[in-house]
Formats: C-alpha cells, structure tokens, sequence
C-alpha cells in the first residue's frame, strides 16, 4: 500500500519564506516516508516592510494561498482545518500562533528562528548578537509550543559573525544558510524523524520588538569595538531601519552614525573631542579615536561628512555627545 503523502502548510512572508518554498516545489521527496503535498501558503500580510513578496510568488507559479494579518483568525483556521494539514512551516512570522492555530497540526508546527536558542529569541536577533559582540551566530529550526521561541530544537547550525558584518548582512547570511539546512534536511523535517533537543532555559536570551540597545544613542565613552558593534548592529542599509539609527548630538542637534573606522592616530583627549576635520571626522573615544566615515543629518539622510562638518559648524576642539541617554 503506498505512503500517504504529509499535507503541508508553510506560513510567513518575505524572503525566508519564498526560499523555503522554492525548495518545497522543487525537491522531490527522497524516500515513501517524506511524501508530501504542498496544500497552502499562508502569507503574513502583518508586516509589509519586506522585500520579496510570497504572495506575488504564489501567483506567479500558482500556488494556492491566502493573505493575512491575523493568522489566529477564525475564519482562517476553518478553511485550515478543511485541509487537514500534518505539518505546518513558521518561517518568517510576524505573528504569535496561538493554541487554536498550533491545534490544526499538533506538536508538528516547525518554527525557522534566525539565532541559536536559547540565545536571542524574539526578535531582532542578528541585531543584539552584533552589538554584545558575539563572534558567533546561529540559526534554528524547533517546534512551535504555546511559548515564544520555546520549542524544542531540530536542527541548528553555528558560524563566525565576520568582523564587519552589519544587522543587514547578518540577517542575509541566516537566510542563506537556512535555506541551505532546510533543503538537506527536508526529507527528515516532514518524515518527523529528527532529534527533538530542549532548549536549556538557563541560557535563553530575550528581546521584545520595543527594545533598543542604549536607547539608540552612541556613547564615544566606549572602546573602539564597542563602538564599531554598536554602529553594525543598527545598520541595515539599504533597507528601511526597523529599529534606530546610532544617534549622537552636537548643540542640541542630532545626527546620526552609519560607518566608523579606525583613526591613523590615537588621541588622549575627552571622550567626543573632536581631533580631526576636513575629508576626515576623527573623534576621541575610551581607547583612542575613530573616524566617522558615513552619518546622517536629523533627518535621517546621508550626507558626505564634508557637509556635514559644514552644516553642523564643526570645528576641532568641539564635543560630541551621544545624546541624553548615554
């Protein structure tokens, strides 16, 4: 009698998800076990700041879907339960999936996490392991429970975070790699026959979408890796900033850090001193100097730093500040 292939609902939006089923419409199963039909995407239309579009994918290769900000909305769990589906695919959700939705597939809703759990669950992961000057990162695949991030872990991989990597470039090489672990381990995922590991609560690390590291503001009191994580984690150019732009002061006014790099020289001056100008911006911090090498003006534009210096009226001498909460 043949295998019964596994129903199977992937839920998400933006580029992680459109990887994940490039891989389900393209890979053939490997063995009776791992059949599977591909009943519905589940788009998460919560959060339109992303980049490619599942929606517009499904419409392409035609693809059964449905759109939606509330994926806990009962009129979407009815048509969901018509499916029947076995397994169900998280994978870039912006939405808390509550006990009627983990209902529809239980204990088989499998959850991608860009950060090695326990460490850096919820949200803005790439960002915080960058600024706490972590040397490695880390993606997950777990279950989903009724907790945030909390389920037990099927697969995970760990690599070096290179020194000047940002938010954005972080963020890429976790999607990159999921994909890559997704498609070795597809056949296994829906098979059901990966190890289930816990997660050791006394190591789990959480932020919540509101948090900022330092509020947002530099503070040219730290060392020059300090500053430097601080400046890459909250850089996510060219795509629009989900959380803050490194903010300092000068008089009152603020501007804003996109790039630092190491100053020829170092400087024994205050902390914010201005040592340098002209085509460059060397700044006094703890360990010596920086030069600010890209900024923005108070409204969050980029402008070389010869306008700025101009538009700011810098001279040497003069303190910058890393704002009221530094």
């Amino acid at each position: 009698m043949a295998a019964l292939a596994k129903r199977v609902v992937l839920l998400g939006n933006g580029k992680p998800a459109l990887d994940c089923l490039s891989v389900l419409l393209e890979q053939e199963p490997g063995y009776s076990d791992a059949l599977r039909e591909l009943v519905l995407v589940l788009v998460d239309a919560s959060n339109t700041n992303l980049g490619a579009s599942l929606q517009g994918y499904c419409e392409a290769k035609g693809v059964p879907y449905i759109a939606t900000p509330n994926v806990n909305d009962e009129n979407v769990l009815r048509q969901l339960r018509v499916l029947k589906p076995d397994l169900i695919l998280s994978v870039n959700t912006f939405q808390i999936l509550k006990k009627p939705f983990l209902d529809l597939a239980p204990d088989r809703v499998i959850n991608f996490h860009n950060a090695p759990l326990p460490r850096y669950a919820g949200l803005n992961a790439c960002t915080w392991a960058i600024v706490d000057g972590r040397k490695e990162h880390g993606i997950t695949w777990h279950l989903v429970g009724e907790g945030v991030d909390t389920g037990d872990v099927l697969l995970q991989e760990v690599f070096p975070i290179s020194m000047s990597c940002t938010a954005l470039g972080l963020i890429m090489e976790c999607i990159r790699r999921s994909k890559i672990l997704f498609a070795e381990n597809l056949d296994d995922i829906v098979a059901d026959t990966l190890e289930r590991k816990p997660q050791d609560k006394t190591k789990r690390i959480f932020h919540y979408q509101h948090e900022v590291p330092c509020g947002g503001f530099v503070d040219f009191r730290w060392n020059y890796e300090q500053l430097d994580c601080f400046v890459r984690g909250l850089n996510f150019h060219p795509m629009p900033n989900p959380l803050a732009f490194p903010k300092g002061e000068f008089n009152g006014q603020a501007f804003y850090i996109d790039k630092i790099g190491p100053a020829k020289e170092n400087s024994i001056q205050s902390p914010g001193t201005v040592v340098a100008l002209g085509k460059e911006l060397v700044v006094a911090i703890a360990d010596g100097a920086a030069q600010l090498l890209e900024v923005r003006d108070a409204e969050c534009k980029r402008i070389p730093i010869e306008q700025f210096v101009s538009d700011y009226g810098l001279s040497v001498g003069d303190t910058l500040t890393g704002g009221t909460h530094a």
